[in-house]
Formats: structure tokens, C-alpha cells, sequence
């Protein structure tokens, strides 16, 4: 498979210096009419172009870019066939790439200052496990050794894909290449900037490389090849960058990943993302507490199958276990769902369940004494119903509604605030009337600070509700606000958390983009 041809790295500063047609279309249809916005991703796309030059010389270049994400309502829920309601964001990492004559990778940052050069050979890619024997290739003893030292360098996410690709596409002969990336994402705020590295190197290898992937395989591809670096996540952060229109909510289903419907984004609302200044780092034990918490989803399901093997051949994903998909009233529903238990320990469900994923689940999960199995499946059952049904809450205006699901949905993520609430048999019979949208489950993904954040934001007036952003364990909170509100939630927000905490205020008023792409300048 022959590769494209990119254009000089001159050529690419003379289309950006002289702002020409194509440039211009690019920007107003990525971003919209903001000048200002404009201006500022055309002169980071300058300043990369002379860096790239400045070391490798006037090389033929790809680029791409990959927006940063929001999830308005649909977390945790991806790998579990769930659904969610994604914007992209008008952050981006952008990504320039160009083929070398050897079998090295040079990786650079714009900012050098912050992120450091790394160089590695292909060999230390080749030769990967074929495309059906990926996940046994990213579980071995000896993949798990290397991450040791690769998860210390970003650079790991750009082995990720090359590794994926090499074996996606295994007829493909990889190039050395020269990679330099730069982007204004928020680091480790919950905005998915590693996933959006991920998304812009393989936007610019299926470019350079001529790859046939389409856009839901794309996403699909990019959301295992983050399976490298040792989480073990869904593809919907790589689906939301791909799939998204500007100015639109995107409903994106999952198992199989497919784009469901768009709708206008409220007008006359304003989305609100808040850096709680904690990083929320993928790696040590954030990373065991997030494979934990999808353990459990995974255990939970197939104890629920077990104990109910009339229904077990109808549930595949969490999202199965409903009562329209079952067949069941709700109240029989949660009749059934007191066969979960509270709360088992790791020897409990290696005991009992043989399913190879949840087994894989549980061994990455760090040294956890227990597993709280009913809360955490109450809070996915419960999300993806949400999710559900957020597109026609949205269409009809119901968004006085919608922020009350977001208080709800964060409350189930809550790790300060909660009342006493296992999920018990007795307060199960309690749940049997309510909408199931209603009940928050116990994810508990979040973190003190971001709590405290939401807090405060939902006493404010104009907002309508505010719950974490992301996987969690530290990042950004999100709030929708009316417009004329904005201002009031940033004062409060400065006087109340930002000052007395010693943070740097961080807030960002965001507003639907396009999706990811190689620029085609």
C-alpha cells in the first residue's frame, strides 16, 4: 500500500503566513466565525512548521489535529454498550508528521520546556502478536514489563498506535518518522488529552499511510490502542473527537460504536469547564482504581447471568440488564438485581466467574479488598438511561430536568457528601417506583476538590447542574449556565475554591467544534 505524499513544511508556512482560501475554510469550518480562535491555532500551526524545520529541515509534512471532548451525559458507560452526548471542544492537539529514511521515531514537543524529546527504533515495535491476539499481547508478563519504563515518557500513546496499526494493517511497511506535537488541552483534566494524542498521530498515519479505516473503526482502533499503556477503557472519548459536528451534540452508541443522532446544542446556554488544579493521572494506583471500578461492572454482569440463567442469553453488556430488553417490570428488575452482592472480594469472583475479560479486569485491578458490585452496576444501569434519553429531554427544552440529572449523575460519582447508601435489599424495595434515571448508583469516581466545585456551582443561580468531567480521580468539573450567568459561576467559583485553595483559576467556556482530521491544506 502506497503512502501519500505530504507537501513541504515551506509550503505548509506560506498557505498559513498568506491565510489563503483553504486555510480560511479550514478555521470556519473547524471552529466557526472566531476570528480571535482562529488566529490563535493559525499561529501555533506556524510556530510548529518552523520548529519542524528548524530540525529536520524542509521535510515533506502531515498534520492533524484532535479536538479535547466533554461528555454531557454517559460517563463510565462506553465499554459497557452504553451510549454518550459528546461535544469536542475548541482545545486541540495538533500533530505534525513526516517520514524519515530510517526506522526511528523522533518525538518532540513544542513546548520543550514541559515535555521532553524522546527517540525510539520500530524494532521495538515490529513484530507484535496478530490482530486477534492483541489483548493477549497488551496482558503479557513481558508487555507489562516494558510499560514500567515507557508509561514515564508520553511518547508511550505514539508506540500505542504504531503497535495497534502494525497489527490492524500487518501487509504495511511502517516508516521512521519525524513526529512534533504541541496542543492547548488542559493536561490531565478529564478532557482527554492523551486520548487526543492518541486520535491526531492516527489521523496523520492513516493520512501518510494511505489506510482504508472508516470513522467508527477509527475510534475503535484508537480506543484499544490505549489498551497499551494499561488501562482498559471503551472508545468513546476517541469517538467523540472523531465523530463531532460543530455547534451539535453528538449521540454516539457503543457495541457497536456507531453515530445515533446530533442535535443543536442549547443556544442560549453556555458550557462551563473547570480545572480543579488536582491532576488526574492515568498511572500507579489511578489507574488500578479505574480498571477496579470496570471490574466491577464486569463482574457484576455475570453474576447477575449466573444467578439468573433463564435471562443470561440475553445480556451481553451491562446496558442488557433493562426491563424493556428483558422483559421484566421494574420492580421484578430490582427483585433480580438483590441477587447482586454488595460487596465480594477478588478470591469471591475468581471463584465463581470464568468470563476471560472480568478475569483480566480483576488481575489489573491493584490489591483491592473489595469489589462494591450493586452500587457500581446501579450507577451504570442508571447512566445509561440517562444517556438514553437525553437527546429528546434536550430537543423538547427540558433543561431545567437535564441539570437535575447531572447533579444526580455526579452524585453517584461523589466521594464526600454521600448519606449512608449500600444499596441494600431494604432500600432496593424503596427504588422499586422511581424512574431509574433518578437513582445515582455508586461509582465514586470522583475526588474532595472536584465535589467541592460542583457545589458550589449548583448554588449559583443561572446553573443549571454540574457534575465531574471525565474518568475522574481529579480533573475538571463542567456546568451548564445559562449565558448571562457565566460571569457570576467564575466570581464564585475564584472567591470559594480557586483563592482559598491556593489554586490558579481555570475555567473554560466552551462551544461545540468539528471533529478530528488531517488538515487538508
Amino acid at each position: 500500500m502506497s503512502r501519500a505524499e505530504p507537501s513541504p513544511a515551506s509550503v505548509w508556512r506560506s498557505r498559513l503566513v498568506e491565510m489563503n482560501t483553504a486555510v480560511r475554510r479550514l478555521f470556519e469550518r473547524t471552529y466557526g466565525d472566531d476570528a480571535e480562535l482562529a488566529a490563535h491555532k493559525r499561529r501555533l500551526l506556524i510556530a510548529m512548521i518552523e520548529r519542524t524545520m528548524s530540525l529536520w529541515g524542509n521535510v515533506p509534512v502531515v498534520a492533524a489535529r484532535a479536538p479535547g471532548r466533554v461528555n454531557l451525559m454517559g460517563r463510565h458507560i462506553d465499554h459497557q454498550g452504553g451510549s454518550g452526548n459528546m461535544i469536542a471542544i475548541d482545545r486541540d492537539i495538533l500533530m505534525l508528521v513526516s517520514p524519515r529514511e530510517d526506522s526511528w521515531i523522533h518525538v518532540e514537543n513544542l513546548d520543550s520546556g514541559t515535555w521532553d524529546s524522546d527517540r525510539f527504533k520500530l524494532e521495538e515495535i515490529r513484530n507484535w502478536p496478530s490482530d486477534t491476539e492483541w489483548l493477549q499481547g497488551i496482558n503479557s508478563a513481558k508487555h507489562r514489563e516494558k510499560l514500567k519504563s515507557y508509561c514515564k515518557h508520553w511518547s508511550v500513546y505514539l508506540k500505542a498506535v504504531l503497535a495497534r496499526i502494525q497489527t490492524a494493517f500487518p501487509q504495511v511497511f511502517l516508516p521512521g518518522l519525524n513526529v512534533l506535537a504541541s496542543g492547548d488541552i488542559p493536561i490531565a483534566g478529564g478532557l482527554s488529552s492523551s486520548s487526543a494524542l492518541v486520535v491526531a498521530f492516527t489521523e496523520a498515519l492513516t493520512r501518510l499511510l494511505r489506510l482504508p479505516v472508516e470513522s467508527s473503526e477509527f475510534a475503535v482502533m484508537c480506543g484499544e490502542a490505549e489498551w497499551y499503556v494499561g488501562t482498559r477503557g471503551g472508545a468513546g472519548d476517541h469517538a467523540a473527537m472523531k465523530l463531532a459536528k460543530k455547534d451539535r451534540v453528538v449521540h454516539i452508541g457503543f457495541h457497536p460504536l456507531r453515530r445515533l443522532s446530533h442535535f443543536p446544542f442549547p443556544s442560549d446556554y453556555r458550557l462551563a469547564v473547570c480545572h480543579s488544579g488536582i491532576l488526574a493521572k492515568k498511572r500507579e494506583n489511578v489507574r488500578e482504581i479505574f480498571n477496579h471500578r470496570v471490574a466491577c461492572y464486569h463482574a457484576a454482569r455475570e453474576w447477575f447471568k449466573l444467578e439468573h440463567p433463564a435471562l443470561a442469553g440475553r445480556i451481553e453488556h451491562l446496558r442488557d440488564i433493562n426491563s424493556s430488553h428483558l422483559g421484566l417490570g421494574k420492580a421484578a428488575l430490582f427483585e433480580a438485581m438483590k441477587k447482586i452482592p454488595l460487596s465480594v472480594t477478588r478470591a469471591q469472583i475468581l471463584a465463581r466467574i470464568r468470563e476471560p475479560l472480568t478475569l483480566s479486569l480483576v488481575e489489573s485491578g491493584g490489591d483491592a479488598a473489595a469489589y462494591p458490585l450493586r452500587a457500581v452496576m446501579l450507577f451504570g444501569l442508571a447512566e445509561c438511561e440517562r444517556s438514553r434519553r437525553t437527546p429528546e429531554l434536550l430537543r423538547r427544552g427540558e433543561f431545567a430536568l437535564f441539570g437535575r440529572w447531572m447533579n444526580i449523575s455526579h452524585n453517584g460519582d461523589r466521594v464526600t457528601g454521600r448519606g449512608p447508601n449500600d444499596y441494600s435489599d431494604r432500600q432496593l424495595d424503596g427504588l422499586k417506583e422511581r424512574d431509574l434515571a433518578e437513582i445515582a448508583g455508586g461509582y465514586s469516581c470522583s475526588d474532595p476538590n472536584i465535589d467541592r466545585m460542583v457545589d458550589i456551582a449548583i448554588r449559583q443561580p443561572g446553573v443549571l447542574g454540574a457534575q465531574l468531567s471525565g474518568a475522574g480521580l481529579g480533573g475538571c468539573m463542567m456546568a451548564l449556565v445559562r449565558g448571562d450567568g457565566v460571569q457570576d459561576l467564575i466570581t464564585a467559583l475564584e472567591n470559594e475554591y480557586y483563592r482559598p485553595g491556593g489554586f490558579e483559576p481555570v475555567t473554560l467556556i466552551c462551544r461545540p467544534v468539528a471533529g478530528s482530521e488531517s488538515l487538508p491544506i
